[in-house]
């Protein structure tokens, strides 16, 4: 366990050093918002939203980086997550877009 910590953290060091030599942002704003939606059922969704958002905060802290939330005004109850720290944008990156919650007939 211990190597592989380690070796996530010299490949983040590694991402954050050539972030900063070509001047890429630090920072990354992600918004997690319900969309297309056709179910109907509002609170699944919110649901996944929240799963998703609880995805990505686990993802940061797994990495040492920095998280804040920012309120939304569109929604008071997803929160915009801000993170930072070596790499983030690059790591960040290839997520922009939308993420489906495919499951199952058995659940």
């Amino acid at each position: 366990m211990l190597i592989q910590r380690l070796a996530l953290q010299l490949h983040v060091v590694k991402l954050g050093l050539r972030d900063a030599l070509e001047g890429a942002p630090i920072e990354v704003a992600l918004l997690i918002e319900p969309a297309l939606d056709g179910s109907g059922d509002t609170q699944a969704t919110r649901k996944w939203c929240a799963q998703l958002g609880s995805m990505y905060r686990a993802w940061a802290e797994a990495r040492n980086m920095q998280l804040s939330e920012v309120s939304n005004a569109a929604d008071k109850s997803l929160p915009i997550l801000v993170i930072s720290g070596f790499g983030a944008h690059r790591l960040l990156l290839p997520e922009t877009g939308l993420h489906v919650l495919e499951q199952s007939d058995d659940g």
